[in-house]
C-alpha cells in the first residue's frame, strides 16, 4: 500500500467522520490532485465509501469514510508504518 494511502486512512480514522479530499489535503500537506487520485484508488479498492456529495461553487465536494475501521490487520499495518510515512 502506498504511504499516502495509509496516511489518508489514518487521517479518516483520526477524524472519526467522512472527509473530502480537500479537507484531507490540508493536514496531510499534499496537493489536492494527489489526494484526489489516491482517494479514488482507495475507493476502487473498496477501502473507502462515498458518503455524501455537497454542491460547492458550481461543482460537487465528495465526502468519503473508511470501510476498514474494524479490520484488525489493516489497523495494525497503519499503526506500524505511521512513523515511516510521516518522514516521507
Amino acid at each position: 500500500m502506498h504511504p499516502l494511502r495509509r496516511q489518508i486512512l489514518r487521517e479518516l480514522h483520526k477524524a472519526g467522520q467522512a472527509l473530502s479530499p480537500r479537507e484531507l489535503s490540508l493536514p496531510l500537506n499534499y496537493p489536492l490532485s494527489n489526494i484526489s487520485y489516491h482517494v479514488r484508488v482507495l475507493r476502487d479498492a473498496h477501502a473507502l465509501a462515498l458518503t455524501d456529495a455537497v454542491p460547492v461553487r458550481g461543482s460537487m465536494e465528495h465526502f468519503y469514510a473508511s470501510t476498514v475501521e474494524d479490520d484488525h490487520w489493516v489497523r495494525s499495518v497503519l499503526e506500524a508504518d505511521e512513523r515511516q510515512d510521516e518522514g516521507r
